[in-house]
């Protein structure tokens, strides 16, 4: 009855190192992807963000056309890609790093503006003793599209929360770690007399974590959790399915390696255990 008890308290102190050492995957997984900055940016690079806000940007601004007093043509590319690209990744950088937003390029987005409305504006405007008023207006009006479709809310927000589960998790990251090297170090004194048995653990406990890394990458990309989010831009609905996408990618690869690594583990063991039983044999026929 004792060894039977024992027996089970061995295998549930493998089956929670198995699930802390899966919660601490899952921690370094978000740290190093959905709380990194440089993650982000290579998203935006590869969903070609700034081309699509770019667009969006240009296609609002072509809506006031009429008031502007000039032909949507003219406004096709007030804004530029590689502007908005900059201020992109300026933005991105500050948001990461708690820092004051910044705008760069505003005035020349400004200045475009009321060279095309120079430009076009019909004789009779001239004047008009409100046409000035009404001018400052329009650029006005531009600059705080310009300035909302970099600075989106929606991607503030995003990034603000992940930010807070990152501090969450930083914190909880030492307690996870300590309790693993408890749990493990539990582990080889309990099969201490067998490399066997120690190995085919650690194998137990790796690959565990490794199938519910790979379990909740499965979840996550069935779940669709953009799909979930209040998101009303194109550009941004894209920046996020490819940036969740590829974290969940990330999580996959990191459950693979696991997995391998139980594999492997497993195999060494049961070689281990093969060769002993080899030489017990030469040693017998001596």
């Amino acid at each position: 009855m004792k060894q039977i008890q024992n027996k089970w308290n061995k295998r549930i102190i493998v089956m929670i190192s198995s699930v802390c050492l899966f919660c601490l995957t899952v921690m370094l997984c978000l740290i190093s992807t959905l709380a990194n900055q440089h993650f982000m940016l290579e998203q935006n690079m590869q969903s070609d963000y700034a081309k699509k806000v770019a667009a969006e940007i240009n296609r609002e601004i072509q809506s006031y056309h009429y008031e502007i007093g000039a032909p949507a043509e003219a406004l096709e590319k007030i804004v530029s890609e590689e502007l908005v690209q900059k201020n992109i990744e300026l933005f991105i950088r500050n948001r990461y790093e708690k820092e004051a937003a910044e705008l760069i390029g505003e005035k020349e987005v400004e200045e475009k503006l009321q060279e095309i409305i120079n430009t076009y504006k019909q004789e009779e405007a001239e004047d008009d003793p409100f046409a000035s008023e009404e001018n400052n207006l329009l650029i006005y009006m531009t600059s705080g599209i310009f300035r909302r479709g970099i600075q989106s809310i929606y991607l503030m927000s995003f990034i603000d929360q992940i930010l807070t589960i990152r501090e969450r998790m930083v914190s909880f990251l030492p307690v996870i770690s300590s309790i693993l090297l408890v749990l493990l170090s539990g582990v080889f004194y309990l099969y201490r007399m067998s490399w066997k048995k120690v190995l085919w653990s650690f194998a137990v406990v790796i690959g565990g974590a490794g199938f519910q890394l790979l379990s909740l990458s499965v979840s996550l990309y069935l779940y669709d959790m953009t799909s979930q989010l209040d998101i009303r831009t194109q550009a941004l609905q894209h920046l996020l399915d490819t940036y969740i996408l590829s974290f969940i990618q990330f999580f996959s690869v990191v459950a693979i390696v696991e997995v391998v690594i139980a594999a492997g583990l497993w195999w060494i063991g049961k070689r281990v255990n093969t060769e002993k039983k080899v030489f017990s044999k030469r040693n017998e026929y001596k």
